[in-house]
């Protein structure tokens, strides 16, 4: 596992619609020889998930697996998790260009959350992300 762990705070450029990944998750890619990574919009929450592209092919691999190619179920995950997902490469900087449609996605507009997510990390808002957390621990205590 990749383990991508702890948050880092960053700032997203709305002008040119970039940001800089943290140093540590940097890091984590290139011991994942990740020259390529995946991103996504989080299908059950306002943020951007970030994948190694070897990982998130690994993963869709793996939810192909055994299911027909021209099924209707196939065509659903490809569709989910293939035509979903961007690949991109961070520049020489360590900063990432982020399309249009996740930005307005995870509502960035300066200040960002980095999430780590054990094998990949999210991108939110800050005020989302600790509404998130809010949601979380009242999920936890009803439980």
């Amino acid at each position: 596992m990749s383990q991508f762990t702890g948050s880092y705070d960053g700032t997203f450029d709305a002008r040119k619609g970039r940001l800089s990944v943290p140093a540590p998750y940097r890091l984590k890619l290139n011991q994942l020889n990740a020259e390529e990574i995946m991103l996504r919009a989080c299908d059950n929450a306002p943020c951007i998930e970030v994948w190694p592209q070897p990982l998130y092919q690994q993963v869709l691999d793996e939810a192909l697996k055994g299911i027909g190619r021209f099924t209707p179920e196939f065509g659903r995950l490809s569709r989910k998790f293939a035509a979903s997902a961007i690949t991109t490469r961070l520049d020489g900087d360590g900063r990432l260009i982020l399309p249009a449609a996740l930005v307005q996605h995870a509502r960035l507009e300066g200040p960002v959350s980095f999430v780590g997510m054990v094998d990949l990390f999210h991108i939110w808002t800050p005020g989302l992300f600790a509404d998130q957390l809010a949601r979380d621990a009242a999920a936890e205590a009803a439980a």
